[in-house]
């Protein structure tokens, strides 16, 4: 039982750590490069050149509420394009099972900030995944 509340208590104040993170750092949406409206971020985030560039928009324009489930899932499609076609079973199944952990991590979180959390979350994976995929092209 102390245990579990610990293992709570960590991951509270560890969601606690992550908003501030996000309040403070998060740009203004009248600074978001693209602009306000949502609908144009996505779009311009779907057309970036690749990966890295489609993060650094979302990131730029995100606000820490459950909008950014949009940017998130167009910087992961983004990114999927540079390697998803070159994975085989096995990595599929990591990338999945990668991406999985960000929806049981935030799976009993309440709130718009914890979807946004989620979503980052899966799209951070996908980077990886690219960033992993252009250093074996690289090699």
């Amino acid at each position: 039982m102390t245990l579990r509340r610990t293992a709570d208590g960590v991951g509270l104040w560890l969601a606690a750590v992550m908003a501030g993170l996000i309040a403070t750092s998060r740009v203004d949406a009248a600074e978001c490069p693209i602009g306000p409206e949502r609908d144009a971020i996505v779009q311009r985030i779907g057309q970036a050149s690749g990966c890295l560039e489609a993060s650094r928009w979302a990131q730029d324009c995100a606000m820490g509420a459950s909008g950014d489930v949009s940017l998130a899932a167009a910087v992961t499609e983004v990114c999927e394009r540079d390697f998803r076609a070159g994975l085989d079973r096995w990595g599929r199944a990591a990338y999945d099972r990668q991406r999985a952990a960000c929806r049981r991590q935030y799976r009993h979180a309440d709130g718009s900030m914890s979807r946004s959390f989620e979503a980052f979350c899966e799209a951070r994976v996908s980077e990886r995944f690219a960033r992993a995929a252009e250093a074996r092209r690289r090699r």
